[in-house]
């Protein structure tokens, strides 16, 4: 797994073969504690695409962000 940190709260995670599927998975990861959140952003070649991306579109972290929320998982 890589993962490359946003801010205090959140990082991007990639697994080039994730363990569920065996395909490249892209995620936003909210790292507040107790226990870290996850929403899966993209799978197999558009999250490869994204991740090589030198600036991640704002707009696909705003919809992670908002999935997150809509989970009651954000405040």
């Amino acid at each position: 797994m890589q993962s490359r940190q946003l801010d205090e709260r959140f990082a991007l995670s990639y697994q080039p073969e994730a363990p569920d599927h065996g395909r490249p998975e892209l995620a936003l990861v909210d790292r507040r504690e107790p226990r870290w959140r996850y929403a899966i952003i993209a799978v197999g070649e558009k999250a490869t695409q994204l991740w090589g991306l030198d600036t991640f579109p704002n707009e696909v972290l705003e919809r992670a962000k908002a999935e997150l929320r809509g989970e009651g998982l954000l405040g």
